[in-house]
């Protein structure tokens, strides 16, 4: 609590770091993928638009009020371009956030933080689900620390 009353007005996305080519690569983000029929289907490739600091990370944002309502209601170029390309993304929560808002004027209130402990180790004694499928999300739920 404490913590939080020193960051009043922040946003907390924590992102990948050093790391964002490889991010992107991984994340499809030069992909372009269409939803139809309850299916995700690759249509093709392209580049990342010139001009912005692309940026990724984690999927669990805390966003303050003021960006969120920047992000609803705004009609400048940066949240109609953002909103176009990630129409035809795949995960695009975990790179929306943190790309508008390292290139908008909330800019300044990043915090590399997300609160959240993801336990990520399978098994039955690891407090995580046991799912044996090589890819599911279902031990994601986050762990407050």
């Amino acid at each position: 609590e404490a913590h939080l009353r020193t960051r009043v007005g922040k946003n907390f996305v924590a992102t990948s770091g050093k790391e964002m080519l490889k991010f992107q690569d991984g994340q499809g983000m030069k992909k372009m993928f269409y939803n139809c029929d309850d299916h995700m289907y690759r249509v093709g490739d392209r580049s990342l638009p010139f001009g912005l600091q692309w940026v990724g990370g984690s999927d669990w944002v805390i966003l303050h009020r003021d960006f969120v309502h920047y992000l609803v209601t705004s009609d400048d170029a940066l949240v109609r371009g953002l909103t176009n390309f990630y129409f035809y993304s795949i995960m695009a929560p975990e790179s929306f956030f943190h790309t508008a808002l390292f290139n908008s004027r909330f800019c300044e209130t990043f915090e590399n933080d997300n609160f959240r402990h993801i336990n990520w180790n399978k098994g039955k004694h690891t407090g995580a689900c046991s799912c044996t499928r090589s890819i599911d999300w279902c031990g994601c739920s986050p762990h407050n620390i």
